[in-house]
């Protein structure tokens, strides 16, 4: 590769990444044509520069991830043995960021249309940044009197107007049920979520800048700048606050643990949305505290319940009223949500089974209306993210039984057929759903702010997309389940339905918004894509516009190029997660 040639090393020529870069976690360059960098002159020297800058970043990044794989470590442990809190390191420098797990933000932000490249190195933090040798209570909790700047609130405000509803679409709880105040409560008085609204707002308006005059250009650099320091003080926050749940234990407070666990969720969130290829640490520390939490606070008659941690975090109730919550209720529902469905879809990546299955019943709710809304996070049924948990978990199942040489085909086919009738009786359940669809309520507030053009839609066609968004994860579901029981086998009938069907709807999805809530079924619908059917899924994801890379769908456009371009597939062997992982590490398609 280029970069091993730069820096005179013997290159061991894997694909995607070489051995030496992805060792060191830099940029592995395999362009067929010469860099222009590659001159010889004062640009190469500059780039070996930048490459040996990189190295130590990331050196340095390693280390803060240490630190709180240690921290989290003795948090798990805090709830049997009392720990001795630990010293923080100095926060680390933009440098901890990278994209495939080896590049800091530069790599990514040079996609951007008209951003510039910056010639500085990232800014280290200044000692006001620095977090304290002894973390106090007021890093989860701020004081209530302690008031927000102006500049803070227009942060604040933007993310509640642009932002929040880009990732979140479908998130459009009833005012009734108090809407998104519990974002602005919590933004307001708990820092670490403040400085991750502060990440993920300027990342998204480098992304889709508010102005297309001459100003974005000046305004840009500046951001790029803040956002180094940003990013840098919101990892060194989390660590802090870890440091302070983990000498009280996350049995000696409810409120903080649930702050933190969404603080962990949210910056997970901020990682997905600039690529970052190390987004296991950050999901396993808040499966971590979700499962304490949950088994510490949520107890009741013997069993473990959801409920009973929402009736902690309202203590003047004695029984949780599901359409009249709280904000620390309402915050630990979405964050909680949020979490289920990545532990699904990482699954699917890590060719494991799904870790928080046991809280998967509260997707469903069985005969009760569920406490947690898939439909709220991606605009999807829960019943089809449930078919994906079983399908990875199948799959996982597989593997194993074959490296036992216990795998029976028939046993295989037997739980694939239960699936597969889950898939079939959910998509014939779509269908009745649709045939009802015309029908008018009563009028009310939705009806009424149609009428006046509201710019948030809360009625039919936000049902209409969530029907269409089920429907296309149904397919994927399928497909995958195919590839898991039958091999990599494209002429499959059912597989090339399944690709169609998908390519139809997709094309039904308007908003660039709601396609960033299909990467999963569009990159699994994508990798089995043949001839023209491959044209239509670059298209797709060209529609996209901007928001293409604000979040996983330029991986997964990379992921199909990569298996289309892959001539050596040996179809017993490969599947979904082999696509998933073919850059050369995991992808967490949300």
């Amino acid at each position: 590769c280029w970069t091993c040639r730069l820096r005179h090393k013997k290159c061991d020529a894997a694909l995607p990444i070489c051995g030496a870069c992805t060792t060191l976690e830099i940029d592995c360059d395999y362009d067929t044509d010469r860099p222009d960098w590659m001159d010889n002159g004062d640009r190469q020297k500059q780039r070996a520069q930048r490459v040996k800058a990189q190295i130590k970043q990331i050196a340095k990044r390693r280390r803060g991830i240490a630190q709180v794989e240690r921290i989290l470590e003795d948090l798990s442990n805090s709830h049997t043995s009392p720990i001795q809190p630990q010293e923080p390191q100095e926060p680390q420098s933009a440098g901890f960021l990278y994209r495939n797990g080896n590049a800091s933000l530069e790599p990514i932000l040079r996609s951007v249309p008209g951003f510039p490249s910056p010639n500085e190195q990232p800014t280290q933090l200044d000692a006001s940044v620095r977090p304290p040798a002894e973390p106090s209570r007021q890093d989860l909790r701020l004081d209530s009197a302690t008031p927000r700047s102006e500049y803070d609130i227009a942060f604040i405000m933007a993310y509640l107007d642009y932002v929040f509803p880009s990732i979140f679409p479908f998130y459009k709880p009833s005012i009734l049920d108090g809407g998104r105040s519990w974002v602005l409560v919590l933004a307001t008085k708990n820092n670490s979520f403040f400085r991750s609204i502060i990440n993920l707002s300027v990342y998204f308006f480098y992304i889709v800048p508010v102005s297309p005059d001459l100003a974005y250009k000046t305004c840009i650099e500046k951001l790029w700048k803040g956002l180094q320091t940003q990013v840098a003080s919101a990892l060194s926050t989390i660590q802090r606050d870890l440091i302070t749940i983990n000498r009280q234990g996350v049995g000696g407070s409810l409120l903080d643990s649930v702050y933190l666990m969404g603080n962990i969720v949210q910056y997970l969130s901020f990682e997905i949305a600039i690529r970052s290829g190390k987004w296991i640490i950050h999901l396993k520390a808040a499966s971590d505290l979700f499962e304490q939490i949950l088994r510490l606070h949520g107890k009741a008659n013997g069993k473990i319940s959801f409920r009973t941690v929402l009736s902690k975090l309202q203590p003047s109730r004695t029984e949780p009223e599901l359409d009249d919550l709280n904000a620390d209720q309402s915050l630990f529902k979405f964050f909680s949500s949020i979490l289920l469905v990545n532990d699904v879809l990482a699954s699917t990546s890590l060719g494991q089974s799904p870790r928080l299955t046991a809280y998967y019943s509260e997707l469903d709710g069985g005969d009760k209306p569920p406490i947690l809304r898939s439909e709220d996070v991606l605009g999807c049924q829960p019943w089809v993210l449930l078919v994906v948990a079983d399908i990875a978990a199948l799959g996982a199942w597989k593997k194993e039984a074959y490296k036992r040489g216990e795998l029976k085909p028939a046993d295989i086919f037997s739980r694939a057929a239960t699936i597969e009738n889950r898939i079939h009786v959910g998509v014939q359940s779509l269908d009745e759903m649709n045939a009802s669809l015309g029908v008018e309520s009563a009028p009310n507030l939705q009806t009424y702010l149609r009428h006046l053009n509201f710019p948030y839609d809360l009625g039919s066609s936000i049902r209409k997309a969530t029907d269409d968004i089920t429907r296309i994860w149904a397919y994927a579901a399928h497909t995958y389940l195919l590839v898991v029981t039958q091999g990599w086998d494209l002429s499959d009938h059912r597989i090339r339905r399944n690709t169609k069907n998908s390519m139809h709807l997709f094309q039904e999805i308007l908003s660039p918004c709601w396609l960033r809530c299909l990467v999963w079924p569009f990159c699994v619908s994508g990798c089995v894509a043949i001839g023209d059917e491959r044209q239509a899924f670059r298209n797709i994801g060209g529609s996209m516009q901007a928001l293409k890379a604000f979040g996983t769908v330029q991986d997964a456009l990379r992921i199909m190029e990569t298996v289309w371009s892959n001539d050596q597939i040996d179809p017993k062997s490969w599947d979904i997660g082999a696509c998933l992982t073919s850059l050369g590490y995991g992808v967490l398609l949300v």
